[in-house]
């Protein structure tokens, strides 16, 4: 018995090694059940190993095996034979040493064939030995230091007789070898489970920086758990943290989109409850802040040997940008991009609906075409951005004068249509045609400035003038040329009658378009008279067109239509081109310097080119800035007083003559005349035309020539018809007057003869005073 208690804490120290050793060799093991049991057999092997070579030095070998089977549970002793042999061929090299000097006293089979030496060999080296130099020393002292309890000694590094190293986890406890003290040094090799491990540790701590690095969402779904795990781009990309959802799938499913959900739900578990392995899908998912989110995911199912799924992944890749561009492209196929209303070609899908539904109902419907009136003016004077402004801001306008049934489409430029349905008689759009007149004849303020950009509207009806889109459409553009044609800021409806004047503009159009160039333009002459001596001062160069198909066409028929279609530029330069040419000939002829003017058009005065073309024509032609006079309209200088500005103070440095044309029809503005520096202004011939008579007629005209006076500014009377006029002007102390009293326009030829005339008739009166 006193044998027995010498030996039972050893046996304890071996059983509790034994406890633990299955868990040391799990991690090197597939399989945790066969790890187990080899723990378990390898230990009891060198439980009874240890207890029987302790013993067998002692010479109770019988009260050995008898302990040893107790403490194990065992209930049959061994032999030593069998001692030996459980020794020799347990698989994991062991090494007994004495522990003064550490000197191995016996080593198993293991230990040699593991290592590579003989026997004799290792009963010769120091167990610290096998460690390179480097760990030698720290060994050897840890080994000194051993406290009595001591078992698990962590891995050490071994090196074999052909000096491979190897690495080794040791194990230890105490024994009486020979009357002497031990250890038991067992020395698992666990290289090739250190390499694995180092692999997975690479492994799992490169997917961690991935997990990290990539902008995408990373999820992963445990099936048998139901746990969820996120990674922090999650977090970034959808706003949830990781106390914000319960970590299963139910709470991840809450935040797929309502409208999304159920289809998602299917979808996923129906791969995963399939033999699928491929998951992809396009869903929404609501953030942490409820705004949506776009996600492309695409994950894979992870099966065991049966088939059954153990887990998702998946990646969430946040396509939201994509998806808006997507929408927003969608959007402009049928939007107009900078009112966001629909665009042309929503509009004719509309209305082809609408008039179907006419059609069901017997009811009519509208459409109205509407053109801003003098947008062209805006955008060229002001700016693009400020004509986009104004665009925005009639968009909202027309939007508020209709039904939100009803349908307002932006066509490109100044151009607009609506759809109305539902009237119960034909001239109900009118109504809605007067609202719109009406809201866009209100100020519009732009950079501080009121303007009011006014509309011309034609409207066509559904069944009366068209049952088709293209019908319609063309019909309700035919009446809102009318519209223009009538004075602007009206509206007109359709009729046979509008559209026989259409074809024929059409064709007059077609014809203007090629008059420059087929020279078909002649300019006419209007003489300038002083008024206190009834000298020719200057005369007004006057455009004509003299048609092949046409005849002889007013001015009044072609010069609108000349600044709608932007035709007024070429032909404005022509008109001071030939006219400079034709100066210029008369001075060589013999005539005396003479101004002729040149009327300067609101486009024209738009041209950033125009003071170098006008500087480079006088150049050519040989004329001095003397001899030409520029007629400005107020409504030329008023779109864009600021660039009207500098070029009439640049033409004005030059030296050329500058007058404000049909002064009185427009703003009249004493402010304007000091800021811009004219020399004279005409007044226009609906003033004329009622003196002496009209008393307002009278009041107005004396009122300009006073004003006109005060700042030191010609004052020239156009329209002047009767011997009343010229003498009520004289009186006044008008400068100069222009009008068929004196002459109409007449070719170069004939007033070649009439400045003939004046001069003679001059030369007389000067010889006979």
């Amino acid at each position: 018995m006193e044998l027995l208690q010498t030996i039972k804490p050893f046996l304890q120290s071996i059983w509790e090694f034994l406890s633990s050793f299955p868990q040391r060799l799990l991690p090197s093991t597939a399989d945790g059940v066969v790890a187990l049991v080899v723990a378990g057999v390898a230990g009891a092997v060198i439980a009874w190993l240890a207890a029987r070579l302790f013993y067998r030095r002692r010479g109770r070998p019988l009260a050995v095996e008898s302990a040893a089977a107790e403490a194990i549970g065992g209930d049959k002793a061994l032999s030593d034979e069998q001692y030996h042999l459980l020794f020799d061929h347990n698989p994991i090299p062991t090494f007994v040493c004495e522990t003064r000097r550490w000197v191995c006293l016996a080593v198993n089979e293991a230990a040699i064939n593991n290592y590579g030496y003989t026997r004799e060999e290792l009963l010769k080296i120091r167990f610290p030995d096998l460690s390179p130099a480097e760990q030698m020393e720290r060994l050897t002292t840890m080994l000194a230091n051993l406290e009595a309890s001591a078992n698990d000694l962590g891995v050490w590094r071994h090196r074999k007789k052909d000096d491979t190293l190897i690495e080794v986890e040791l194990v230890t406890f105490r024994v009486q070898f020979a009357r002497r003290q031990a250890r038991v040094l067992i020395a698992r090799d666990v290289s090739s489970r250190r390499k694995i491990e180092e692999v997975l540790w690479k492994d799992v701590e490169r997917f961690g920086l991935v997990s990290k690095a990539t902008n995408d969402a990373l999820l992963e779904w445990d099936l048998a758990s139901d746990q969820v795990w996120r990674n922090d781009s999650y977090q970034r990309l959808f706003g949830h943290r990781g106390d914000d959802l319960k970590p299963n799938m139910e709470s991840w499913f809450a935040h797929v989109h309502a409208d999304d959900r159920l289809r998602v739900q299917q979808r996923l578990l129906g791969i995963i409850n399939s033999s699928q392995n491929l998951w992809n899908d396009e869903f929404r998912l609501m953030r942490q802040n409820q705004t949506v989110a776009h996600v492309h995911a695409r994950g894979f199912v992870n099966r065991d040997d049966a088939g059954s799924a153990r887990k998702m992944l998946a990646v969430l890749q946040d396509i939201t940008t994509r998806k808006e561009a997507e929408e927003r492209t969608r959007f402009l196929a049928d939007h107009d991009e900078l009112t966001g209303l629909p665009n042309r070609s929503l509009f004719k899908q509309s209305l082809a609906k609408a008039i179907q539904r006419a059609g069901r109902s017997g009811k009519f419907l509208s459409v109205l075409f509407l053109d801003l009136d003098r947008f062209k003016n805006i955008n060229d004077s002001l700016g693009h951005e400020t004509g986009d402004q104004v665009l925005r801001a009639v968009a909202e306008r027309l939007t508020g004068c209709v039904r939100q049934v009803d349908v307002v489409a932006r066509f490109g430029g100044d151009e607009f249509a609506v759809l109305i349905e539902g009237l119960t008689a034909e001239d109900q759009a009118g109504a809605v045609a007067r609202k719109i007149v009406d809201a866009l004849a209100k100020p519009l303020v732009l950079a501080g400035r009121q303007y009011r950009p006014g509309a011309s509207i034609g409207i066509s009806t559904y069944p009366t003038d068209g049952r088709d889109v293209l019908s319609l459409q063309k019909n309700a553009d035919i009446a809102m040329y009318r519209a223009k044609e009538e004075g602007r800021g009206n509206f007109q409806f359709y009729s046979e009658q509008l559209n026989t004047h259409s074809i024929q503009r059409l064709e007059f159009e077609s014809h203007l378009n090629g008059a420059l160039n087929n020279r078909e333009f002649v300019l006419y002459y209007q003489p300038k008279v002083e008024l206190a001596s009834g000298r020719i001062v200057g005369v007004e160069a006057l455009i004509r067109w003299v048609s092949p198909q046409f005849g002889f066409v007013s001015p009044a028929d072609f010069i609108t239509i000349a600044e709608e279609t932007g035709l007024i530029v070429p032909m404005g330069r022509w008109v001071v081109q030939t006219a400079c040419v034709q100066n210029h000939a008369w001075q060589k002829g013999g005539l005396p310097p003479l101004r002729i003017a040149v009327n300067i058009s609101a486009r024209q005065m738009a041209d950033k080119g125009l003071v170098n073309f006008i500087v480079d024509t006088m150049t050519r032609t040989g004329l001095t800035a003397a001899s030409l006079e520029l007629e400005i309209t107020e409504s030329a200088v008023m779109s864009n007083q600021d660039h009207a500005e500098k070029v009439l103070n640049q033409l004005k440095a030059l030296g050329f003559h500058l007058t404000m044309d049909d002064f009185g029809t427009g703003y009249s503005s004493l402010a304007y005349l000091k800021r811009f520096p004219f020399d004279s202004v005409k007044i226009d011939q609906s003033f004329v035309r009622g003196i002496p008579a009209n008393r307002d007629d009278c009041a107005i005209v004396e009122a300009i020539v006073a004003m006109a006076h005060s700042l030191e500014l010609k004052v020239v009377a156009e329209g002047v018809e009767t011997q009343e006029q010229s003498e009520f002007l004289r009186k006044l102390g008008c400068d100069l007057i222009q009008g068929y009293l004196f002459s109409k326009p007449i070719p170069s030829a004939e007033i070649v003869g009439l400045l003939y005339k004046t001069m003679t008739r001059s030369a007389t009166v000067q010889a006979g005073s």
